[in-house]
């Protein structure tokens, strides 16, 4: 299952924000299997828009547009996909009723330019915006799904997380179960070279990745749930034995200063820190 990723945004593309939004979404995708097969980024202009639209819906079954959502001229997403596929804009009535109830609760004057955001290509569904003006759309062209999310991120997230995940993983085949390690002390080309070196029979369907964040690596183990959990585990503690005291967790949000907080109060100890001489540095 081949899924696309389409970012737009002339600030993108000038450096004014950086891009912490695909980041987000490829790991969301990696944590359910699935990976970014493409990703492409334009600026807001109209013509690159719809040639970019257009050539994934070809070459992908899933095509996440994130930007371009919002109620000014350079907000293209929308017009984009009516030129790619020749579906007129016209105004949802879920969509305008959601603006309307949105502005009802900011207290703000219902605006044309807010209006502008109800006007969506025929043939659309909606994907709900917990915070956020903007609705989402959900677009079917031939083979690929399209879904067009806000660029903001505190309303991208729950979209992602609520109801773009959940259908992308009914459309799987199989479901995926990734397992995380924490790694201190050993570089990614290191670790690699060992797991060759000693375990030469690694298997292929039980796939190895890794994450680094200096001065830390994460291991990570994707495989298929309809994997015996008994071959899973067989595997499982040949890498724990290879790595050994290397792993500081096993959780995909534990620090290595939480594990050490953690270590001390189980052992009921304190630290105590100094600071002198060094001019506040």
């Amino acid at each position: 299952m081949k899924v696309h990723l389409l970012l737009t945004g002339t600030e993108l593309m000038t450096g004014d924000i950086v891009d912490t939004n695909s980041v987000f979404i490829a790991n969301a995708l990696n944590d359910v299997g699935l990976s970014i097969s493409k990703k492409v980024t334009v600026g807001d202009n109209i013509n690159e828009l719809v040639a970019e639209i257009r050539l994934a819906s070809y070459q992908c079954d899933y095509l996440i547009v994130n930007g371009g959502l919002g109620p000014t001229t350079d907000d293209l997403t929308e017009l984009a996909l009516t030129q790619a596929f020749n579906a007129p804009l016209v105004q949802n009535p879920d969509a305008k009723a959601h603006i309307t109830n949105w502005c009802e609760k900011k207290k703000i004057n219902l605006t044309d330019s807010n209006l502008k955001q109800a006007y969506l290509p025929v043939g659309s569904d909606i994907i709900p915006n917990e915070i956020g003006s903007a609705v989402g759309i959900s677009f079917q062209y031939g083979q690929c799904r399209i879904f067009c999310t806000p660029g903001v991120p505190a309303e991208l997230y729950p979209m992602i997380n609520n109801q773009i995940l959940p259908e992308l993983m009914q459309a799987q085949k199989n479901s995926y179960k990734i397992e995380r390690f924490n790694v201190f002390g050993m570089g990614e080309s290191f670790i690699q070279q060992r797991i060759s070196d000693e375990i030469k029979d690694w298997p292929e369907h039980i796939k190895l990745g890794y994450r680094a964040a200096k001065p830390f690596l994460q291991i990570k183990l994707n495989y298929c749930t309809s994997i015996n959990e008994t071959e899973v585990t067989h595997w499982r503690n040949k890498l724990i034995s290879l790595l050994s005291a290397h792993i500081f967790s096993t959780s995909d949000n534990m620090s290595m200063s939480q594990q050490v907080q953690d270590l001390l109060i189980e052992r009921d100890k304190t630290i105590s820190t100094a600071e002198s001489c060094t001019g506040g540095l």
